[in-house]
Formats: C-alpha cells, sequence, structure tokens
C-alpha cells in the first residue's frame, strides 16, 4: 500500500510539473508571438510616416518648382546684367 502511495505521489508530481512544463511553453509562445506582431507593427507605422513624409517633400517640392524657376532666371538676369556693367567698365 505504501508503494503505491509513493507511486500516485509521483506521478502526480510528474502530471504537476508536464502541466506546468505545458503551460510555460504556451506562456513563451504567446508573450514571442505578441512581440513579433509589435515589431512588424511597428515597421509598418515608420514605414507607413516614411512614405508620408516623402509625399510631403514631393509636394513642397511640385509647389515650389515655380518659384525656383522664376528666381533662378531673374538670378541669372541680374548676374548677366552685372557680368555686362563690370566688362562695360572695364573697357
Amino acid at each position: 500500500m505504501e508503494v503505491l502511495a509513493v507511486l500516485f505521489v509521483l506521478f502526480m508530481a510528474a502530471v504537476y510539473l508536464a502541466t506546468f512544463v505545458i503551460g510555460s511553453m504556451g506562456l513563451t509562445l504567446w508573450a514571442g508571438a505578441s512581440a513579433w506582431k509589435g515589431v512588424r507593427f511597428k515597421a509598418a507605422e515608420k514605414q507607413r510616416r516614411q512614405q508620408q513624409a516623402e509625399r510631403h517633400a514631393q509636394a513642397v517640392s511640385d509647389y515650389r518648382k515655380p518659384y525656383d524657376a522664376q528666381r533662378s532666371a531673374e538670378n541669372l538676369a541680374y548676374w548677366q546684367q552685372r557680368l555686362k556693367q563690370d566688362n562695360a567698365a572695364a573697357h
């Protein structure tokens, strides 16, 4: 009878240990999956922000193109005029 009691206690300890190990593995897998999902979410969010910033920069560039072209033409005309004046003054 005493041997059966010891075997029963050992069996129950093994069952509890197996339950603990399986539960720990499940918890570990759940934590890993949650962390991986968070990493993927942050990467996607970073990519969305980067694309939004690129679209904004492109929109600003497109908005400024006519102004920049006008300023460039004005600047070129100014320096051509200055060069003509300097050449005329030198002769």
